[in-house]
């Protein structure tokens, strides 16, 4: 998805929903304490991701969106649309199921251990 798939100027409209949210390829192999998309748990005490670590991610997030967004724009007629949607995270609000998550996040670490 973050290649160009069709010819150019063929689509008048293309969707995207939650496939962004997940990067291209890992910048780096591991992240101790990292399993689930929505990251370690702050509230349970859960893993840990640096600064550095973060910034690799979010780097590699930034060139898979701009990836995916040429390639859409090759593809799209001109006055075409792109509908996004992708879950999220903010200060205030998340569009995932966190409690599913957290869970299935705990049998994994326990799993590993």
């Amino acid at each position: 998805m973050y290649d160009r798939l069709l010819p150019p100027n063929c689509l008048h409209i293309a969707t995207c929903f939650n496939a962004i949210g997940f990067l291209s390829c890992r910048p780096i192999d591991r992240l101790p304490g990292y399993i689930l998309p929505n990251g370690p748990s702050g509230i349970r005490g859960v893993g840990t991701v640096s600064e550095a670590e973060r910034t690799l991610f979010a780097d590699q997030a930034s060139r898979d969106v701009e990836s995916f967004l040429r390639a859409r724009a090759i593809e799209l007629v001109p006055g075409g649309k792109l509908l996004l949607q992708v879950f999220g995270a903010g200060d205030v609000k998340r569009c995932c199921d966190d409690a599913i998550l957290e869970v299935l996040g705990d049998g994994l670490i326990d799993r590993a251990a």
